[in-house]
């Protein structure tokens, strides 16, 4: 049996005279379904999952390299039985790297 990959992504589109923008579009994703598998790169907190949740995949993998935000994701998708959160940027090369986030207000996210 043939296997395809769909990419589903977050990405900046050019807007005339406001540079990059963000667009991320949630509710055209007919095409995903039990068979699916979503890889989602960077969780954050997990607004992201909880909207593709939603829309019934397979299994459902969250990379989240940072700690704070990786137990947030832990504890909100834990009953998940489709998910797996992995504590694990992803890139270029293998290394180890600390990363720092500014003190946020009005609590974020």
């Amino acid at each position: 049996a043939a296997a395809s990959l769909l990419l589903c992504t977050r990405n900046l589109s050019p807007m005339p005279n406001r540079g990059y923008v963000e667009a991320v579009r949630w509710d055209d994703k007919h095409y995903i379904n039990k068979d699916s598998i979503i890889m989602e790169i960077g969780g954050y907190t997990g607004g992201d999952a909880r909207k593709y949740l939603k829309l019934g995949p397979g299994r459902y993998f969250v990379f989240e390299p940072v700690a704070e935000f990786f137990e947030v994701l832990r504890h909100k998708l834990e009953h998940e039985q489709v998910v797996r959160v992995l504590p694990y940027g992803l890139g270029g090369a293998d290394y180890r790297a600390n990363v720092s986030i500014p003190h946020r207000r009005g609590g974020g996210g």
